[in-house]
């Protein structure tokens, strides 16, 4: 019968909401749509201690460092008019316990009309981290002086190729030692 036929696609429409709703609200990313101006229509996770619910309605801008805020609304502003995703990259925290965020934003659409932006914020310090890392390990490798690393010991922990060759230690063999093996005293 249509009544039937009514209530189960009530019912899988039911099972679809919630199935999705709980998707969203496990996700281990910030999930946040925000109208032309940038204020929260909605949000997955509590932001800056703020819970989800006190957050909608309020500037997404605020919670973003002052440096990055213009950033952020031209790239809001830009999905609205393009339709085209963005994104932009957030430095907080303090100087020597930097946090890394990634903002991807795209359009959301009802009948072709961006009507909001979906922003996705997944946390990227542990990748920025290990960039770096990378990034001083090239410079510590292609240095053309010899350099290597003690620990509160003396001894070697790491070291480039250039100190290979000056001391004739193979690595295996030098991060054996202690500093005083090598280094000559009066």
């Amino acid at each position: 019968s249509i009544i039937n036929k009514l209530k189960e696609a009530k019912d899988k429409l039911n099972e679809s909401e919630a199935l999705w709703r709980s998707m969203v609200d496990t996700a281990p990313d910030m999930i946040i749509a925000v109208d032309q101006k940038g204020i929260i229509r909605f949000i997955n996770q509590n932001i800056s201690k703020l819970p989800r619910e006190k957050a909608i309605g309020k500037s997404m801008y605020r919670f973003l460092p002052s440096e990055y805020r213009d950033l952020a609304r031209d790239c809001i502003e830009s999905v609205f008019k393009t339709g085209e995703p963005e994104s932009f990259e957030v430095r907080m925290g303090s100087e020597r316990k930097p946090k890394w965020y990634t903002y991807r934003i795209g359009a959301l659409r009802l009948d072709r009309k961006v009507i909001a932006a979906t922003i996705i914020s997944s946390n990227t310090t542990e990748f920025k981290q290990a960039e770096e890392l990378m990034r001083y390990k090239e410079l510590f490798d292609n240095v053309t002086d010899g350099v290597f690393l003690l620990n509160s010991e003396g001894k070697f922990i790491e070291t480039n190729g250039r100190m290979l060759e000056n001391t004739g230690y193979d690595r295996a063999e030098l991060l054996k030692l202690n500093i005083t093996r090598i280094v000559e005293t009066n």
